[in-house]
């Protein structure tokens, strides 16, 4: 009976577009965590090519440096 009512165009729409923005969101909460991961572990390995990559990516840049993780964190 559900399939039926998700069938309904207007339904499937705001369903498909709440899976994309869902989607979307997982992956960049997904990436912030990596980034926070990443600005923990680095320091301790001493080695500045993990960095090298973040600082040569505008857009990994500007997540690693504006990271809301680590802002609510500390």
């Amino acid at each position: 009976m559900l399939e039926t009512v998700a069938e309904i165009p207007i339904i499937k729409q705001f369903n498909e577009v709440g899976g994309i923005a869902y989607g979307i969101l997982k992956g960049i909460l997904i990436i912030y965590v990596i980034l926070a991961l990443i600005s923990i572990i680095v320091p301790m390995l001493q080695n500045n090519a993990i960095l090298e990559i973040i600082n040569n990516s505008i857009l990994t840049k500007f997540l690693y440096n504006n990271n809301l993780i680590l802002m609510i964190l500390f």
